[in-house]
């Protein structure tokens, strides 16, 4: 029988080694965690947290600005200054980041290495000079921007969501390179504190959502002054005089973008270099670690989670695949992870939330067997009562309730959509929404009136409430 120093070591200290760890002591194991830099990953230090951050405070600003529209006027005229609002950020971030303190993990029993691991075999890493040893392993090294490869790009200065939140003054203007969620996010807060925003796209924004509420959301942000080239080709990148200039092909014919600073949103890539994953007999490729449906890889003692095991790069999937895979880990059921209920938002004003199947996913699958509803902000009084009437909200589900997907753009669709993802999860009828009390006025009535409307709109269509409403002519 080998004697290792740890049940598990947990490579990497984001979102999904957190969960592992704690699942991992929780079932009574000795466990260890190995991080490169600090606690807490991307999200903590420059995905989630400081972009949410800068996301308030543009949106702090851009009320400011509306004022009127609530019945508000300042006295004289008035200056926004954005001087100290990346500082402001930061502080966000180290506040969040004291309750990740090593301390915190070390406190309750997980042994926590700074440090850049590689493996000698699947069940030893070495670690400044120190070879350890464990019965299993979790990978959850997280990911980084994937940087296109453009001419002349290597010879810019460019920021990405790792370097964005360490600049000192919001720029006079921003070329961005991708129509993802980084990029749309990025593009409105800082259109609305000051910034001069282009934004390159080569198709579409938001390509993984629903088009028609896409379709919305871009309108919106044009109306904000948000630019967009849609449908372009990316030629080169060149500095000139301190301003940074891209180089386009379009249908009319090659044209530049020059702004002060150039923004890079392209995707993600998995965090992988320097780990030495042969020595451990882990098959990988430059999308991601191979796992099977229970988490684990071609090393039968080690598992892979998070942005590293395709194909979802989200902080709350890479915590669900964390608890399955500590779990699988240890426990002789194994659990598979299950992706039918993906769910994200995207956290521009309004939100865009997202559920299940988009309406042309549904229509590939059911054909015309598919009911759509939808329910416009515009009827719901607590929006009408907060100024945020812009928005609607669309529910995909079939005949028997059973709801396909759902997606919401509008103030606080990041929460409301939850009560669709409930009823979708556990297989319940979307009718049964009209059945439960809400409190008013809130936004969550959305969900009550659209479930209410469409279970009318079913017993309208049932025979016997013809039959009888024929009777009454």
């Amino acid at each position: 029988m080998n004697n290792y120093d740890y049940d598990l070591i947990v490579v990497g200290g984001g979102a999904a080694g957190f969960t592992a760890s704690k699942t991992a002591l929780g079932l009574g194991k000795k466990v260890a965690m190995i991080e490169k830099k600090k606690l807490g990953g991307e999200c903590t230090h420059t995905g989630c947290i400081p972009s949410k951050a800068l996301i308030q405070c543009a949106k702090i600003a851009k009320h400011i600005k509306d004022c009127k529209n609530y019945g508000i006027s300042l006295n004289g005229s008035y200056d926004i200054n954005t001087d100290n609002v990346m500082e402001h950020v930061r502080g966000v971030v180290e506040k969040i980041y004291q309750t990740h303190s090593p301390e915190t993990f070390e406190k309750i029993g997980i042994k926590v290495f700074f440090a850049s691991p590689h493996f000698i075999d699947n069940h030893t890493v070495e670690i400044n000079g120190q070879k350890i040893t464990s019965k299993k392993f979790i990978l959850c090294t997280g990911s980084s921007p994937a940087v296109p490869r453009l001419e002349g790009l290597d010879n810019v200065s460019y920021l990405t969501n790792k370097n964005v939140f360490s600049i000192k003054k919001i720029p006079a203007s921003m070329t961005i390179i991708g129509g993802g969620p980084i990029g749309i996010e990025m593009a409105q807060a800082f259109t609305r504190l000051g910034t001069e925003v282009t934004v390159l796209v080569r198709s579409k924004i938001l390509p993984k959502d629903d088009v028609e509420l896409t379709d919305m959301l871009h309108k919106r942000l044009v109306s904000e002054g948000v630019k967009f080239v849609i449908g372009m080709q990316i030629l080169k990148v060149y500095e000139n005089n301190l301003k940074i200039t891209t180089e386009i092909k379009t249908q009319e014919g090659t044209k530049n973008i020059t702004s002060d600073t150039i923004f890079i949103a392209t995707g993600r890539k998995p965090n992988l270099e320097g780990l030495n994953l042969e020595d451990a007999n882990v098959i990988y490729s430059d999308k991601g670690v191979q796992v099977t449906n229970v988490l684990q890889t071609s090393a039968n003692n080690i598992y892979a989670c998070g942005d590293i095991v395709m194909p979802y790069q989200f902080s709350h999937i890479s915590e669900y695949e964390a608890a399955k895979a500590a779990m699988n880990a240890f426990l002789p059921v194994k659990q598979t992870v299950n992706y039918s209920n993906i769910i994200w938002a995207t956290f521009t004003e309004p939100e865009f939330a997202h559920a299940g199947m988009t309406e042309k996913e549904a229509r590939t699958r059911y054909g015309n067997k598919i009911k759509i509803h939808r329910y416009k902000y515009d009827d719901i009084d607590r929006a009408q009562t907060d100024n945020a009437s812009t928005g609607l909200a669309k529910f995909i589900y079939l005949s028997s309730g059973k709801i396909l997907g759902a997606h919401i753009l509008g103030a606080r669709a990041g929460d409301i959509i939850h009560e669709a993802q409930i009823l979708k999860t556990l297989n319940m009828s979307f009718y049964n929404i009209s059945k439960v009390i809400h409190a008013y006025p809130t936004y969550a009535d959305i969900t009550r009136q659209a479930g209410k409307k469409a279970y009318v709109k079913k017993l309208l269509n049932n025979p016997i409430v013809k039959l009888v409403k024929s009777f009454g002519k």
